[in-house]
């Protein structure tokens, strides 16, 4: 991002928003679950068209899918059946000092 640029979204009517960080402190609603909640709800917030335009737009399959190798956390595939895996994680993760 380039300094003096702020992060802003744009609502279904044209409007826009600038974005606000949270603190560490105020972000225990904010955790992965939350963000794999958010992109199962809601597959546009995931830029898979950045990626490879095949992959859009995503259709999700669901949440913490079981695999042997662990759990995926959100699973999406394709109008083309293209599958797209992602593993959500917190830019600041409280738990990032764990064992």
């Amino acid at each position: 991002m380039r300094r003096g640029c702020t992060p802003t979204w744009l609502d279904s009517q044209g409007g826009y928003h600038p974005l606000i960080g949270i603190s560490r402190t105020d972000a225990g609603a904010y955790d992965e679950a939350f963000l794999q909640k958010t992109m199962h709800e809601c597959p546009g917030v995931v830029p898979a068209d950045e990626f490879e335009a095949d992959f859009a737009p995503l259709v999700s399959l669901g949440r913490e899918i079981p695999t042997q190798a662990g759990p995926i956390d959100n699973l999406f595939v394709s109008p083309t059946g293209k599958l797209t895996l992602v593993e959500a994680k917190l830019w600041r993760n409280p738990e990032q000092t764990r064992q």
